[in-house]
């Protein structure tokens, strides 16, 4: 299983675009998305995405949750729409069997 979690796609977004409750994010969430961008490949891998089977991905993000306070996670299983459907749903179905119960 691999997890990519991460947030992007807020640099085209306007004011217009977003929900009311997230026009207050959006300068912050530009400077994300930037950082993100030029970040090195193995930088990226080990400090920003959550790579590896079901353990490995529940003790990385349980450690993000207690260091940062995390009460949400957002992940994106298919970044750049490369895998096929039927993959992207089975790493979906074993996320939320294997690693969501224990991040309860």
């Amino acid at each position: 299983m691999h997890v990519y979690v991460l947030c992007t796609g807020y640099i085209e977004l306007d004011r217009a675009q977003l929900p009311e409750s997230y026009a207050d994010h959006l300068p912050r969430l530009r400077m994300i998305e930037e950082t993100i961008a030029n970040l090195p490949y193995e930088k990226f891998c080990r400090d920003q995405g959550v790579f590896g089977d079901a353990a490995e991905v529940i003790d990385r993000l349980q450690a993000a949750r207690d260091e940062f306070g995390l009460s949400q996670i957002i992940s994106w299983f298919d970044q750049g729409s490369m895998l096929p459907r039927a993959e992207v749903e089975r790493t979906m179905r074993r996320f939320a069997d294997e690693v969501m119960p224990k991040l309860a």
